[in-house]
């Protein structure tokens, strides 16, 4: 079942919206935000027990970060 769901956002946040649009190599808002919802909960998942990842750059550079608060 699919449901409709509307949002007002800001411009900043629209910009957002149009640079991972194309870093995720998708055209509509709503397939970004199911793909920010995917990352999110795989990233929700995998923390650690202080509700941490570690993301790992192209660079080599480690970088915790935290999910909660």
């Amino acid at each position: 079942m699919k449901r409709k769901t509307t949002l007002d956002v800001d411009s900043e946040t629209e910009a957002l919206l149009t640079e991972l649009k194309e870093a995720f190599g998708v055209n509509t808002n709503a397939a970004v935000i199911k793909k920010a919802l995917q990352l999110s909960r795989y990233m929700a998942r995998n923390a650690d027990e202080d509700h941490a990842i570690v993301i790992e750059t192209k660079n080599n550079e480690k970088t915790k970060l935290l999910l909660a608060g």
